[in-house]
């Protein structure tokens, strides 16, 4: 395990646990990892909870080993949460076995019951930005695909294990491209395995067939006009760094009869929904009305 210190608050403990040892105080397991769209959800859930809890110590525990989280050590805990968290907790694998904290259980029922309640009621906003050398490291390969300063970015979904209904056929994603390519300049981001599956359209910017990882798509999305898709982790990042989101969501206020609300929060930027499969041009329309209110993006810190 490695242990980090970041604060020194001493009053009443608290913990989150998103390495998933513990049961939650409910009785149920805990889960098997958090994802990219998990940390976007905790840390402003977290964000929040330190508004409200200036002097109470608080540790965090993470663990990126799960099978389930293959991406997430590109969103490590430190980043996350450096600025909240008084301590920081990291296993070393799935087996590493670690003694119960002192302290309130904050992740005391399923993240996305309590994220409903962040969306309406949280004062928390956030300044997080992606690391300083994925905005160095994705700019080199930006420039190799000549990406000009103004662009859009849009991440196809069609792969989902889980939640099918929110993927869409590898040809609707690819007209949806092409027609965007008509008014925007459009980067096309996600797994280089998914290049293979879609053609990227003429006069679009494949940067999925160059690679980025995680962060570096993160970066990409903070500097881009707004960003386009259903995957639940960048369309949750995307507004907390300020980029409009079209969120490409088969459901919205009647959402699918049991699954969780996963929808993006606003703080500030557009938050737009785009029913799945809606007409290409629809989804151009979309986008600028997402458009229409954005002024200068925001920068690097």
């Amino acid at each position: 395990m490695q242990k980090t210190v970041f604060g020194t608050r001493k009053e009443k403990p608290a913990f989150f646990d998103m390495a998933c040892r513990f049961k939650l105080p409910t009785g149920k397991i805990s889960g098997t990892g958090f994802r990219i769209g998990d940390r976007a959800m905790t840390h402003v859930w977290l964000g929040d909870w330190r508004l409200r809890n200036r002097n109470r110590r608080l540790l965090v525990l993470d663990d990126t080993h799960w099978a389930d989280t293959e991406y997430s050590r590109y969103l490590p805990a430190w980043w996350l949460f450096k600025d909240i968290a008084d301590e920081i907790w990291v296993m070393d694998g799935v087996a590493e076995q670690v003694q119960r904290p002192a302290g309130e259980c904050l992740y005391h029922t399923d993240g996305w019951r309590i994220w409903k309640w962040v969306r309406k009621n949280a004062k928390f906003k956030p300044t997080i930005r992606p690391l300083p050398e994925a905005y160095d490291s994705v700019k080199l390969k930006m420039a190799s695909l000549g990406i000009p300063e103004k662009f859009i970015t849009v991440q196809p979904l069609f792969d989902a294990a889980y939640g099918l209904f929110r993927n869409s056929e590898p040809s609707w994603w690819r007209d949806v491209c092409s027609h965007l390519s008509s008014e925007f300049a459009v980067v096309i981001l996600g797994a280089a395995k998914n290049a293979k599956v879609m053609t990227s359209p003429p006069r679009t910017y494949p940067l999925w067939e160059v690679g980025t990882d995680p962060m570096e798509s993160l970066a990409v999305i903070s500097m881009a006009q707004a960003h386009v898709g259903g995957e639940t982790g960048t369309s949750l990042w995307a507004p907390i760094f300020g980029t409009p989101i079209v969120a490409v969501y088969k459901a919205w206020d009647e959402y699918v009869k049991g699954w969780t609300d996963t929808r993006p929060m606003s703080f500030g930027s557009p938050v737009i929904r785009c029913p799945l499969n809606s007409t290409p041009g629809d989804v151009v329309k979309y986008v600028e009305l997402a458009l229409k209110p954005v002024g200068p993006r925001l920068q690097p810190r």
